[in-house]
C-alpha cells in the first residue's frame, strides 16, 4: 500500500512538472469562425539564417530557404494559408476567414548556424456565441489546484500511515507492554498494602 501511494505521489508531482512546462511552451490562440490569424515565426533577425518551415499537425506547409526560394506545400494551398511578404514579419504565417478545418498545432522553425529554434501555436477556432473560451479559463486555473490538493492528500496518507506503522513496531509494543507491566505492579502492590493495614 505504501509503494502505491509513492507511485501516485510521484505520478501527481510528474503530471504538474508536465502541465506547467507544457503550458509555458505551447501558445493557445483562440480565435472566432471568419477572423484573420497572423501566426509569427520568432526571431527574425536570427544571425546566418539557413531555413525556416511552417507545420501544421506534423504536415509540412511551407519552408524558406536562405536565398530567398519559398515553397509551399499542397496542404497549405486546400487550407488557403499565405506567409506574409512584409519584412517585419518574416516568414509570418497568415490564416484570413479562419474556419474549424484550421484548427491545429502550428510549429515554426527556424535553423541558423548557431542552432534551431522552434515555437508552438494551438490554434481554437470557435464560433462567434461559443462558450469553449470562458470554460476554458477555470480548466487551466483547476488542474494544477486539482494537481496540488492531490498532492497534499497523498502525503497526509504516507505520514499517518508511517505513524501508525511506528506505532506497531516491536519497540513501540514492548514499550506499551512495559508500561502495562508497570501499571499492573503498582495495583498489585496498593491491593497488597491494602491488606496489611486490614487484618
Amino acid at each position: 500500500m505504501v509503494n502505491f501511494l509513492r507511485y501516485c505521489c510521484t505520478s501527481c508531482v510528474i503530471c504538474c512538472t508536465f502541465w506547467i512546462f507544457w503550458q509555458a511552451e505551447a501558445k493557445t490562440i483562440s480565435q472566432t469562425v471568419g477572423s484573420t490569424v497572423i501566426l509569427n515565426c520568432g526571431n527574425t533577425s536570427v544571425k546566418n539564417f539557413i531555413m525556416a518551415t511552417w507545420t501544421m499537425n506534423g504536415n509540412h506547409l511551407f519552408s524558406f530557404s536562405k536565398r530567398g526560394k519559398k515553397n509551399a506545400t499542397d496542404k497549405s494551398v486546400h487550407l488557403n494559408l499565405k506567409t506574409s511578404e512584409s519584412q517585419s514579419q518574416m516568414f509570418a504565417l497568415i490564416i484570413e476567414d479562419a474556419q474549424k478545418s484550421h484548427e491545429g498545432n502550428y510549429t515554426c522553425e527556424m535553423t541558423a548556424d548557431s542552432g534551431v529554434s522552434a515555437e508552438q501555436w494551438e490554434l481554437i477556432i470557435t464560433e462567434a456565441n461559443n462558450s469553449i473560451e470562458a470554460l476554458k479559463i477555470p480548466v487551466i486555473a483547476g488542474v494544477p489546484s486539482v494537481c496540488f490538493l492531490l498532492l497534499v492528500t497523498v502525503l497526509v496518507i504516507l505520514t499517518v500511515r508511517k505513524k501508525r506503522a511506528r506505532n506497531r513496531s516491536p519497540t513501540a509494543i514492548r514499550q506499551q507492554k512495559q508500561v502495562e507491566d508497570i501499571y499492573e505492579n503498582h495495583l498489585e502492590i496498593h491491593r497488597q498494602q491494602g491488606c496489611h493495614h486490614h487484618p
